[in-house]
């Protein structure tokens, strides 16, 4: 890794490791969400450009940008899927859909969720995981924020819990995150940092490990997958 890419101020920004963080974007619409293509040629990101916020792709080599989704909903929390072929995005009413990069084509993979966290991808592209409400019961709202793990294969769900009785943070931004490799996840408990060891299909291969003992969020890896970055407070940390 020797970039890190974040929104502030309505604009994206870039910075080298240890570098200061350049504009990328400078204009009256509102840019956020930027994630990273796997080769790290481009970044998908959402935009307000159109009228209503679309996912919008910038060749950081050139600066070209072209929109990528126009679905009457607004379309969030991109990420994009290892073999490079496909994004995964959130609308605003919580469902989960996927755009091939190429034609544009949308799918939508799981019902509207309430609240749900950002996505992340298998390492061999096949699940969709993330932070969602796992209710105690069928009569009330309440429960606890645990790993919901999504077959594309199928478009089975499931949901596992890596400690009994404890969220996996606030949902929004605090992981899971799956490593490039596929080994582990990096999560936010309890305010801190933690990596989780899973399987392929996301289920936990043994407890997880507190890396931090310091307010994280934001956590995102590597591509060499030795490396953690988050946000504690109001500073960068890897």
């Amino acid at each position: 890794a020797s970039q890190v890419a974040f929104a502030a101020l309505g604009d994206l920004w870039v910075m080298a490791l240890e570098g200061l963080p350049r504009r990328v974007t400078n204009d009256r619409f509102v840019e956020m969400d930027p994630a990273w293509s796997p080769d790290g040629s481009h970044l998908v990101f959402s935009s307000d450009r159109d009228g209503t916020i679309d996912l919008w792709l910038r060749n950081m080599n050139t600066g070209q940008e072209r929109a990528l989704t126009h679905l009457p909903a607004a379309e969030i929390a991109a990420a994009w899927a290892p073999d490079g072929t496909r994004i995964a995005f959130l609308t605003d009413a919580g469902a989960i859909h996927t755009v091939e990069v190429e034609s544009g084509e949308t799918r939508k993979v799981h019902d509207a969720l309430s609240r749900p966290g950002h996505l992340t991808w298998s390492s061999d592209s096949r699940v969709i995981a993330l932070s969602a409400l796992q209710p105690s019961s069928t009569r009330f709202r309440e429960g606890t924020n645990q790993i919901l793990a999504i077959s594309l294969e199928d478009g089975s769900d499931r949901y596992f819990v890596p400690v009994p009785h404890r969220s996996v943070g606030t949902r929004s931004t605090d992981g899971p995150v799956w490593s490039p490799d596929g080994d582990k996840m990096a999560l936010v408990m309890n305010g801190t940092l933690w990596v989780l060891p899973v399987k392929p299909t996301g289920e936990p291969m043994g407890p997880p490990v507190e890396l931090t003992r310091e307010a994280a969020d934001s956590p995102s890896w590597s591509r060499d997958s030795r490396e953690i970055l988050f946000q504690s407070n109001d500073r960068l940390k890897i």
